[in-house]
């Protein structure tokens, strides 16, 4: 009997301790809170990207959705390349997670990084939404975007655009326009802020982000004539889309975050949860509206879906773009 009492109690010691080490208890640990987590970044610090990774790590910790210390690191250099490569060579590790956006998918298509495709990644989540301007001097000539287009149209390579760089974000949107309406600018990298050169006078035009151009439009020195993305940012609804204007053109400047190869599922699920969360703070919501983001939220399974279409249409963009550099 005593044999009996003894067996049937080792078994239920032995069936509590699969079910407190079994995949549930597993998921409920991560992330461990001793264990510093990894948000990498291919910008420099005090850049716009930076700042926003930062604020989402501040925001993340102090709301106590993620207990665990969340560290910016900044791994500059072969244009997102190398903070790429980085987390590729974390395969599977759930403390390291990378912002990615325009940039990044570019880096991955021109070859320049250890992985073909950004779905060879562990996609999270896309976040935001950066609207794009169009963006001219208060005297320019043109008063429309009707009006620089046919300009362009009379006098090809005369009319002057300026990106940072050659494949930037304003870049692709320059080439996606001349597309659109047959048209061939004079595009010239200055490097840095694209807006720069056209508040010196130096070009006619360019695209760039509202968080880059909103203090020089409040002070009078720029004024927009479009909208780059697909509809009207609910942060400045009284800009026109270029759809809207007739041109059959835009890009949608998306940030989110992704983890390495292989990350496990329950990390997976614990940074969709925490992802969606901090977009309900108010005081995120705050700051999104302050620097003129638009809130765009989609989780994992969402952006898997969604991310093959909008990679495809920059692959295109990298053979325009690619031919451009070889003139």
């Amino acid at each position: 009997m005593r044999r009996k009492v003894l067996f049937s109690l080792f078994a239920l010691i032995a069936v509590l301790s699969f079910l407190s080490f079994g995949p549930e208890a597993r998921a409920a640990e991560y992330p461990d809170k001793d264990k510093v987590i990894e948000f990498v970044l291919h910008s420099k610090p005090g850049s716009g990207m930076d700042t926003i990774q930062r604020v989402v790590a501040k925001f993340l910790n102090e709301e106590g959705i993620v207990k665990s210390k969340i560290q910016v690191f900044n791994r500059e250099g072969g244009a997102t390349a190398v903070a790429t490569n980085y987390v590729v060579s974390k395969k599977g590790d759930p403390y390291v997670l990378q912002q990615w956006t325009t940039s990044v998918i570019m880096a991955i298509l021109r070859g320049t990084t250890k992985v073909k495709d950004i779905t060879e990644m562990t996609l999270l989540c896309c976040l935001v939404e950066d609207p794009n301007l169009l963006v001219v001097r208060p005297d320019s000539k043109y008063k429309s975007l009707k009006d620089l287009v046919e300009d362009a149209r009379k006098n090809p390579n005369r009319v002057k655009g300026s990106v940072g760089s050659i494949g930037g974000t304003e870049h692709i949107i320059m080439n996606r326009l001349e597309k659109a309406t047959g048209v061939k600018f004079n595009i010239t990298a200055f490097g840095g802020t694209s807006f720069v050169p056209v508040l010196g006078g130096h070009t006619d035009f360019t695209f760039s982000t509202l968080l880059d151009v909103q203090e020089s439009m409040k002070a009078g020195k720029l004024k927009y004539l479009a909208n780059a993305g697909d509809v009207r940012t609910p942060v400045a609804p009284e800009i026109p889309t270029m759809k809207e204007l007739g041109i059959n053109a835009s890009m949608r400047q998306l940030r989110g975050f992704y983890g390495p190869p292989e990350m496990p599922a329950d990390a997976v699920k614990f940074w969709d949860q925490a992802f969606s969360k901090l977009l309900e703070v108010k005081g995120f919501q705050d700051y999104l509206k302050k620097i003129d983001m638009d809130p765009i939220y989609m989780g994992p399974e969402q952006l898997r879906k969604f991310m093959p279409d909008y990679v495809k249409e920059f692959a295109t963009d990298v053979k325009d773009l690619e031919a451009f550099k070889s003139n």
